[in-house]
């Protein structure tokens, strides 16, 4: 993936971290994904794995912001920082 679609896919991304909506959340990523952030640095591999943990992780922070700070595109994987907000 390009920088520039790799900037425009979490520029759609990002919003669904807030709100509490895991639903939304995990319909970005594939059946086979990898996700790792630095709370689970091993990662977790499938959508049910990720689902799970994303419906815990933003029901602690709901009315928390994401947004980009920066991110890294190899083509193959896409590297995200961003930063939680409180938007209380």
């Amino acid at each position: 993936m390009k920088l520039e679609k790799a900037k425009d896919y979490c520029n759609q991304w990002l919003p669904a971290w807030t709100g509490n909506k895991p639903e939304l959340l995990i319909s970005f990523y594939s059946e086979d994904a990898f996700y790792s952030d630095p709370f689970i640095p091993k990662g977790l591999k499938g959508n049910e794995q990720i689902f799970a943990y994303f419906r815990k992780f933003i029901s602690y922070y709901p009315n928390w912001k994401y947004e980009q700070v920066d991110n890294i595109s190899d083509g193959k994987w896409i590297y995200v920082e961003m930063e939680g907000v409180s938007s209380y």
